[in-house]
């Protein structure tokens, strides 16, 4: 391996890593809005709600598993004394 090579690939990863940083700050700023399909609601820390179910974040409108659709709900309800 020349040396030119040697440079032309530490650039190339350069450039990967750069693009993985972009996309990772996107995604967190995309983890400031509801997550709830059509909504674009932005939440921060007092009016997050993270689903115990599926992990995902909601807006205190769509906070309960039944009115965002939660797919990772449980169909049943556990046995015992209520």
């Amino acid at each position: 391996m020349g040396i030119f090579e040697y440079f032309r690939k530490r650039r190339r990863i350069k450039e990967a890593q750069m693009r993985t940083q972009v996309y990772n700050s996107k995604k967190e700023s995309l983890s400031n809005i509801c997550q709830f399909r059509g909504c674009k609601i932005k939440i921060s820390g007092v009016d997050r709600f993270n689903c115990t179910y599926c992990g995902k974040s909601f807006c205190p409108k769509h906070r309960v598993a039944e009115e965002h659709n939660c797919e990772a709900r449980p169909t049943t309800r556990p046995k015992g004394r209520y």
